[in-house]
């Protein structure tokens, strides 16, 4: 089989001129995203009837796109983080109240970080703990999260 280019043809026609079993390249972009949300709720009653609600919300989001094609690659990758604290407080903490609360935040902390990493969760160890914080009364925890994913690859010919 002869070849001929296209100037020696004279056509203009794409591929007409090429090798039997050519394929011109081709362009492939692929991306991927994910989003994480999570939010946490202490609320807090004191022996004396004080209340304090502490809420924390995050997100954080990943994203990654990359293109490859006949001029070469290209790659992108982006992150942004949010978060909001708020804290309310009904009448007036004392010293060993303040304590007894740090001490609670550090003791769900650890059964919070024990749950995100599918171990068992001690919650026997959590209610001792909290019988030896005498200036509080009781307490509400909520922790929820969210994961989001998703990817796309595209093959252009």
């Amino acid at each position: 089989m002869h070849l001929q280019s296209a100037d020696q043809c004279g056509c203009r026609e794409a591929g007409h001129h090429q090798r039997p079993g050519f394929r011109p390249a081709q362009a492939r972009e692929a991306s991927a995203a994910v989003q994480v949300q999570s939010h946490t709720k202490l609320t807090v009653e004191t022996a004396e009837g004080d209340r304090v609600v502490i809420s924390v919300g995050a997100q954080a989001r990943l994203a990654a796109a990359s293109r490859q094609g006949p001029q070469g690659t290209a790659a992108v990758n982006g992150t942004s983080t949010r978060s909001n604290v708020q804290v309310s407080v009904e009448g007036n903490l004392s010293e060993t109240e303040l304590a007894d609360i740090q001490e609670l935040i550090g003791a769900l902390g650890e059964v919070a970080g024990q749950a995100r990493q599918g171990g068992e969760v001690d919650l026997s160890a959590l209610a001792g703990e909290f019988s030896e914080l005498e200036s509080l009364a009781g307490f509400q925890f909520r922790y929820s999260q969210t994961v989001s994913a998703g990817s796309l690859l595209r093959v252009e010919a």
